[in-house]
């Protein structure tokens, strides 16, 4: 694998955007809840065990908090209540969060 310290592509969308999220809250709500949860778990699942593959590539204090996340994904939903309960574990809006936090609960 090869990595670029240096970065080099900017990761904002613009208004004009015509690929990525669905505009309006109501369309992108409908679109997560036609996607379901497999596949956003599926993703992050894959993200912390890249991470946890690469702890070279993560700070201290968010190697402890993947940490945590990873041991919540590797139990049952009582785990996953206490991972809820770390700061910033969120999206971007609070629909997303909620969402999240209940496929992230659920799965």
């Amino acid at each position: 694998m090869l990595a670029d310290n240096e970065p080099t592509v900017l990761y904002r969308q613009h208004a004009t955007n015509a690929v990525g999220a669905p505009n309006g809250l109501v369309r992108r709500a409908i679109a997560a809840l036609r996607r379901g949860p497999a596949p956003y778990m599926r993703l992050l699942r894959g993200f912390v065990g890249t991470l946890m593959a690469r702890p070279d590539l993560v700070n201290e204090p968010a190697r402890a908090q993947l940490d945590h996340i990873a041991w919540g994904l590797a139990g049952g939903w009582t785990r996953r209540l206490w991972v809820l309960r770390l700061p910033g574990f969120r999206r971007q809006t609070w629909p997303e969060t909620l969402l999240f936090r209940i496929w992230f609960l659920l799965k």
